[in-house]
């Protein structure tokens, strides 16, 4: 067949996930695409040959609990050949030790969050369902809707279904090369011919990064060979006739997978050494003597996953290993799918490190977004510029891929730390930090304090109190100096070093009336004035959150998150207008953010500058550039704590200086140096909210109780028409704060709101409110159970623990303290 010469989109791989996002495009009316595969279409000798296809739904993660329900609901209706592609037995994760039984109990909490319908189960209970199970298992959680789909049927049932559709297939092509021509896709290239295209989107597994080098776009994936062994038939199971009767199981606590297939078993293990595989080492179709995604396994690594196996199925010990390989499969630097357009090549997409279980959910969501500008979920961890540059390497993604290998069985808590490649972006205060005895948290490449150990000299006896004890899993990553610390800068002063802040610089003639268009509150302020604003999409959801200094007629200055600064920056540049001048620069790293909030912050600043920092002459709100101890800064008075206070900015080689110069002023005054997690309990106290987890996408301002910094009078804006719909239709949720009745009751995120046997929704945010005395969590609930007073109850492992909504900020309410 001749090869096309021009297709609206050209999809590599032809696999699971390449079919999908084909079969999705087409039923959104999309035609002329078409799809290339270097080996056998949908059997493609890459990850889905070989997939076991065990599909568990529950993940701390709601973005990919909603792919792989999607992905259940699609897979369940499908038939190939008049064969179903999916069976249904459910899942049981096995607990091993009493510490993964009672992680059970959260994961309990957080899948009926997310819309699951798990049950905890005894071990006896665990062993009616799979009778072959050891006695010696302490338990089970069991999902009911979970199963396992052939990879490779699905993805020809979805293929048939967008061939039907007019999508046109190439088998045995090998892609060659991407035309890219000024920033822009122009064409694929083929060993068959060019395809002209504007679109291309990479699913090609395995080989992505390869495909990404052809276009100049950093794919940070590696494939990692694990363990899959298949028996010979147990005598248990003589005569069993379907393929899968009994659930599929994991075994965290040995890190194995089990199946069932049929009279045999078959399972997998991750426990051995790390085994990566350079992309380029991967043995092309005709050289490899199985498929490319499979070797032939070590044999020195057999013996523990072989005993394990065992102990757990102890009729396992009689059989023999029938099969016996190394599969491939992709691991990330967070072990998310990296997903979306790139930020450095107009119309390259990316749909790769994406596994069986989710691949439903995510090529309609990669559809969506390619269709409509944007999905219908949130996919700010799968995003693709989430990774900024120096986790875009091939060095950093072998050292984090191979570290979430290793860690994937563990029990994993919200505030874990990666070990590997660490210090890879320093503040300028970073020394200064360290002599103090910080506890850094990385984020996005940056060293940030967590707490600092000087400061446990203020865990004195008037500190006792709820907020110094917490419960097991409350008090992990966690200090009571954190608490210590909260209560210093708001009795006196502290610094914070928030250098890790996306800093950017948006200039030009045309830079007020870009600003005006892409954001939802009055960007025309005087000179030195700051606003609060957020970046909508159409829909009216919250795309990202910002504050906007204008420092001149035609200079902005914008911060957004850390994390999801390259996210932001891409909105920015996708947003320019052709005719447009304006000239956008990411400056993080050229400035320091050293932060001074607490009752004392103006008293010390003003010691060692002879600026005026009152409020008739700097008011809340306010930017200009001072100098503070013989160093020019940029201070802007603003506040994420609820304090008066000051953002400094200042480049790099002063940061030394300024610190030395606020630390010697301030020592006399009680300053202290303070860590992201007083932050964090003093921003819940205050009631701000937090992109990412309290405000994103699915939600709107009005949602969120950020209507007050929406400016419908300024003029048309991006969203604004849905905003105004939402105003006249009402809003269905709204984002609450309650109050535990026990304040010793601190709980984590995720955790489901129930009203009796109805869930209400799950916590975004949590802490403890040390100035207030209160455990805090915050959630979106139904109007109707949104008013001060209501009770409810938020679900931490297991236990109801009541609450009630109450009337925010709990701290200042009227803002004084700020404005003071």
């Amino acid at each position: 067949m001749k090869i096309k010469e021009s297709a609206r989109v050209v999809i590599i791989g032809g696999g699971i996930v390449g079919c999908g996002i084909a079969f999705h495009l087409s039923k959104n009316g999309w035609r002329d695409i078409v799809v290339v595969e270097q080996g056998q279409l949908y059997d493609t000798g890459g990850s889905s040959s070989h997939a076991p296809g065990m599909m568990f739904q529950a993940n701390s993660s709601r973005t990919m609990t909603e792919f792989a329900k999607y992905s259940v609901d699609l897979y369940k209706n499908l038939e190939c050949d008049g064969k179903p592609v999916f069976r249904q037995p459910g899942s049981m994760q096995i607990a091993w030790t009493s510490e993964r039984m009672e992680d059970f109990k959260r994961i309990s909490g957080f899948s009926k969050s997310w819309g699951l319908d798990p049950v905890l189960l005894s071990a006896t209970e665990a062993r009616e369902k799979v009778p072959i199970l050891t006695e010696n298992i302490l338990g089970a959680i069991y999902e009911p809707t979970d199963g396992v789909a052939s990879a490779v049927l699905v993805g020809q049932a979805l293929g048939n279904i967008a061939k039907d559709l007019g999508t046109t297939f190439y088998s045995r092509t090998e892609v060659t090369g991407i035309d890219v021509r000024d920033g822009q896709v122009r064409g694929v290239l083929t060993d068959r011919g060019r395809i002209r295209t504007d679109i291309v989107v990479s699913a090609a597994g395995i080989w992505g990064p390869l495909v990404g080098q052809m276009a100049g776009v950093p794919i940070p994936l590696i494939p990692m060979e694990h363990l899959y062994v298949e028996t010979s038939p147990l005598s248990e199971l003589k005569g069993e006739t379907m393929d899968i009767r009994h659930p599929i199981m994991r075994h965290q606590d040995k890190a194995l997978y089990f199946r069932q297939w049929g009279e045999r078993y078959a399972f997998g293990d991750t426990s051995h050494k790390p085994i990566p595989v350079a992309p380029e080492d991967i043995l092309s179709h005709k050289d490899a003597e199985d498929t490319p995604a499979i070797r032939t396994f070590n044999p020195t690594y057999l013996t523990k996953p072989i005993e394990s196996a065992v102990e757990l199925i102890p009729s396992l010990r009689d059989v023999e290993l029938i099969h016996t390989i190394g599969g491939m499969f992709s691991f990330t630097p967070d072990a998310m799918p990296i997903l979306g357009e790139s930020d450095r090549v107009r119309g390259f997409w990316s749909a790769e490190a994406v596994w069986v279980t989710h691949a439903g959910g995510v090529s309609r969501a990669v559809a969506e977004w390619i269709v409509e500008g944007y999905p219908s979920m949130d996919l700010r961890e799968c995003d693709i510029n989430r990774f900024h540059p120096h986790a875009r390497t091939r060095g950093y993604s072998l050292a984090r891929g191979v570290e979430q290998y290793s860690e994937g069985p563990h029990i994993h808590h919200p505030l874990d730390q990666m070990d590997s490649s660490r210090d890879m972006r320093l503040s300028p205060f970073h020394e200064k930090s360290k002599q103090l005895g910080a506890v850094f948290f990385e984020s996005a490449g940056w060293e940030i304090p967590q707490w600092y150990e000087s400061n446990e000299s203020l865990l004195y006896s008037s500190n006792e109190g709820p907020g110094n004890k917490r419960n097991k899993w409350a008090s992990i990553n966690w200090s009571p100096i954190v608490g210590a610390e909260h209560r210093k800068a708001r009795e006196t002063a502290a610094i914070f070093d928030v250098t890790s802040i996306t800093k950017l610089e948006v200039n030009g003639p045309g830079a007020l009336n870009f600003l005006q268009r892409l954001t939802a509150n009055q960007m025309d302020q005087p000179v030195g004035r700051v606003t609060y604003t957020s970046v909508l999409n159409e829909r009216g959801g919250i795309f990202c959150d910002l504050t906007v200094t204008r420092l001149g007629l035609n200079r902005f200055m914008v911060m957004t998150s850390t994390a999801y600064g390259y996210h932001d920056l891409k909105w920015f540049k996708d947003h320019q207008e052709a005719d447009e001048s304006v000239i956008i620069n990411d400056v993080s790293s050229d400035l320091g953010c050293l932060c001074i909030w607490g009752p004392k912050a103006r008293d010390i600043v003003a010691s060692i500058s002879s600026d005026d920092y009152s409020n008739d002459m700097f008011p809340y709100r306010a930017a200009r550039y001072v100098k503070i101890g013989g160093v020019t800064v940029l201070a802007i008075r603003l506040s994420y704590v609820g304090e008066l206070g000051w953002e400094l900015y200042v480049p790099n080689e002063h940061g030394s200086t300024l610190w030395d110069a606020l630390w010697g002023a301030g020592l006399p005054n009680g300053l202290i140096a303070a860590g992201l997690g007083a932050f964090t309990s003093m921003r819940i106290e205050k009631g701000y909210r937090l992109w990412g987890t309290d405000i994103h996408t699915e939600y709107n301002p009005y949602e969120s109780g950020l209507g007050f910094a929406v400016s419908q009078n300024k003029g048309d804006f991006i969203g604004r028409n849905a905003l105004i719909d939402a105003k006249k239709s009402g809003i269905e949720n709204k984002l609450c704060c309650m109050v535990m009745d026990n304040p010793v009751d601190v709980v984590m995120g995720s955790e489901p709101v129930m009203s009796g046997d109805h869930l209400l929704g799950y916590v975004t945010s949590a802490d403890f409110g040390y100035t207030v005395g209160k455990a805090i969590a915050y959630a979106y609930l139904p109007f109707a159970y949104s008013d001060p007073g209501t009770k409810v109850d938020i679900v931490y492992f297991n236990e109801r623990y009541p609450a009630t909504v109450s009337s925010e900020p709990l701290y200042d309410p009227d803002g004084i303290k700020m404005r003071s």
